[in-house]
């Protein structure tokens, strides 16, 4: 049934669905069984494949007064993948990989890369450890062979993002002075309360004051490239955000404690409430358009992150901060009783951040950042 063209397997990477047809290997005899012979990545010329012209010969530079076209022949972007280009009876293609991955893609003693290489009759050129760049797929046998090798490259890709530590987040900064010291009066008087359990009353459990922040999302950025590109997504939906905010400077309360879990008798993190519609559209906005780029998780607790609304929140207790590799809930039943209207104040939304995850800035004690945009 799945040789049939209506009934073919599809599988999804990102926002992209691709459909997986049955590979058959390259029967030409001047391949070899690796799927490699010694000319096979020469620039030799072979008749125009099904592909258009893209770039215009070279210019020998050699001749001010003379110009003659270059003997090299054109590269040409294929039509029905413009991810590929044609030269010289050579299909290429380049696809950007984290260094953080070059490992993963390579292999224990090159075992990854010979598998793709052999499966897809395609060669990687994967950049030196220290330096940047593209990996480059090359292949003299089928344009297929190509794509085939992209949607391997992509896949792993993928799967090894999904499965690394998260390492940077989206925040609000939300530590004014009105708010700062009215958590410090939250935290005194939870730390003084003998109502509540000593272990609840733990200093180690609150977050640090200048840290308090919203966070709109979490993030996966392994180099400079990929700080670049959440930089470049935050930075296009400036005048979006801007044009949604009904005044500049923009305003928002944190009222009241709250927790995520349905016990509150074992809870792992004790937040205050945020309720603006407008805020909550911003924070849409950005985690949807991350999300969509592969740099957010697309689920969170099984629920999908493009579907949902972001459950903004400002940190103030979290087990994490006690042991971050084993986190142990605490009873929160009398915090959540006497301070469910607690009034923290207000906070002026006039800029986000692309922060690294547990560090600290020691020169404004707020986290380290990559990134930072004003909306004033």
């Amino acid at each position: 049934m799945t040789s049939f063209p209506l009934y073919a397997e599809t599988y999804r990477i990102g926002n992209r669905v691709y459909r997986r047809n049955e590979y058959k290997g390259s029967t030409r005899s001047n391949v070899a069984e690796t799927g490699d012979t010694p000319d096979m990545y020469a620039d030799e010329f072979e008749d125009d494949g099904p592909c258009a012209i893209e770039a215009t010969p070279a210019i020998d530079p050699k001749l001010p007064d003379e110009v003659e076209p270059s003997s090299e022949p054109a590269r040409k972007t294929c039509d029905s993948d413009p991810r590929i280009t044609y030269e010289g009876g050579k299909y290429m293609a380049e696809i950007y990989v984290p260094s953080a991955f070059h490992g993963k893609l390579v292999g224990m003693r090159g075992s990854m890369r010979r598998e793709i290489e052999e499966s897809t009759e395609c060669r990687l050129t994967i950049p030196r450890k220290g330096q940047k760049g593209n990996v480059e797929i090359k292949s003299f046998v089928g344009l297929e062979n190509v794509q085939r090798c992209l949607d391997r490259l992509e896949l792993l890709i993928s799967e090894a993002r999904r499965s690394a530590p998260l390492t940077h987040f989206i925040a609000i900064p939300c530590a004014t002075p009105e708010i700062v010291q009215a958590f410090e009066m939250f935290k005194e008087a939870v730390i003084a309360n003998e109502r509540i359990p000593e272990e609840t009353r733990n200093p180690a459990l609150f977050i640090a004051p200048l840290k308090l922040h919203i966070t709109v999302c979490v993030l996966w950025l392994f180099d400079e490239e990929e700080e670049k590109k959440a930089a470049d997504i935050i930075a296009g939906c400036r005048e979006e955000i801007i044009a949604a905010l009904p005044k500049i400077p923009f305003e928002a309360e944190v009222n009241g404690v709250e927790t995520f879990e349905d016990d509150p008798s074992n809870v792992k993190v004790i937040y205050g409430g945020i309720h603006s519609p407008v805020l909550q559209n911003v924070c849409d906005l950005l985690r949807k358009k991350l999300v969509k780029a592969g740099m957010s998780p697309s689920k969170e607790k099984s629920v999908s992150t493009l579907d949902s609304s972001v459950q903004m929140h400002i940190t103030l207790m979290k087990s994490g901060y006690v042991d971050p590799e084993k986190p142990k809930a605490f009873d929160a039943k009398v915090i959540l009783e006497e301070y469910k209207d607690y009034h923290f104040g207000t906070f002026t939304f006039d800029k986000i951040c692309v922060c690294t995850m547990h560090t600290v800035d020691s020169k404004t004690g707020f986290y380290e950042q990559c990134y930072e945009t004003s909306l004033c």
